[in-house]
């Protein structure tokens, strides 16, 4: 009889062995499942974010050119502004005197 239990125990041992490692491979490939699916999430999020990246930089290039432009622009318009005053004065100056004239004859 102790026989009969002890090569019981060792069938029963071996079967929770057996449910303990079928139980383990299976976790494992659950566990294997769930990190490739997470590393093909993370090679997406990555290519996401360099595509962003690439966006961010052209605008950022983008930005930079247009404000070069507008700074050549500003300068331009301000040589303009400062070419139309120096004409402005230059007229009001013909202006005046030609009206002094007129003016001198009617005092007259």
């Amino acid at each position: 009889m102790v026989v009969d239990e002890d090569s019981r125990s060792e069938s029963s041992s071996a079967d929770e062995g057996k449910e303990n490692t079928k139980f383990l491979l299976e976790r494992l490939k659950a566990l294997e499942a769930e990190n490739s699916a997470l590393a093909l999430e993370n090679e997406n999020q990555r290519e996401q974010y360099e595509r962003c990246l690439d966006e961010v930089a052209n605008q950022v290039v983008q930005a930079l050119l247009t404000q070069k432009d507008l700074r050549e622009e500003c300068v331009k318009l301000k040589t303009r502004v400062f070419d139309l005053e120096q004409q402005n004065r230059t007229l009001s100056i013909l202006f005046q005197q030609r009206i002094r004239p007129t003016s001198d004859l009617l005092l007259q």
